[in-house]
């Protein structure tokens, strides 16, 4: 499927972004698919970039010494994680 199309069918606010926008996003996006338990982001070691979950779901956790998972937060289709984003945008932190 074309990146445009996914975009405009997927990140909500797609129509009110300027056409510069739109080009500027577009001509960064990748597209990519993950299997079932694949680790997708390794804390601060990797940049992920701004995820938009096409389908299926995600769970963000952190595990401790002891190797126990905490789940921080759930992703589902159509959702947006701005977490994942922060080491895109250098001035906001969170």
């Amino acid at each position: 499927m074309e990146i445009n199309k996914i975009l405009a069918n997927n990140f909500l606010i797609w129509d009110k972004l300027t056409s510069e926008e739109k080009t500027k996003i577009t001509n960064v996006a990748v597209i990519k698919r993950f299997v079932a338990g694949e680790a997708i982001h390794h804390g601060s070691y990797d940049c992920s970039g701004l995820i938009i979950l096409i389908s299926g779901s995600l769970r963000a956790y952190m595990m401790n010494e002891s190797g126990k998972q905490i789940t921080l937060y759930r992703l589902f289709e159509k959702d947006i994680c701005l977490f994942s984003a922060s080491c895109i945008m250098k001035d906001i932190t969170f």
